[in-house]
């Protein structure tokens, strides 16, 4: 079985744009889906030094989001759901993000590979 194979069986790419996995010398793409996931930004001051205000953010779910979510998982039960950093912080344990491939962590997301045996969980 092929990586696109194999990967298409375990995850749904809840992005917005094709992702790229590099495992093994095998290259493959996921291309996206209908699904994206979207999360809010909300800043809270924490402190202020030599004038400049030091903020805290966090990402907070959508309600839109929340509702694709709840779709996937009854259409997809036991797939993973990869999303952005971002949303893998607002949806803890529900949203996961990629693992860059060594070599790619600073391209832009078209130029990106990611690792396919490994995701980035955030903690709620």
């Amino acid at each position: 079985m092929s990586l696109h194979e194999r990967l298409a069986q375990k995850v749904i790419n809840a992005t917005g744009h094709s992702i790229t996995f590099d495992g093994d010398g095998e290259v493959a793409a996921l291309p996206s889906t209908k699904y994206i996931i979207s999360c809010r930004s909300v800043e809270e001051e924490v402190d202020r030094k030599n004038g400049i205000a030091l903020i805290r953010r966090r990402f907070e779910p959508k309600e839109e989001s929340t509702k694709i979510i709840q779709a996937i998982e009854e259409l997809h039960p036991g797939k993973l759901i990869i999303g952005s950093v971002l949303a893998a912080q607002a949806y803890p344990g529900k949203v996961f993000a990629l693992v860059p491939a060594f070599g790619f962590e600073n391209k832009p997301p078209n130029k990106r590979r990611a690792v396919p045996d490994q995701l980035i969980t955030f903690t709620g």
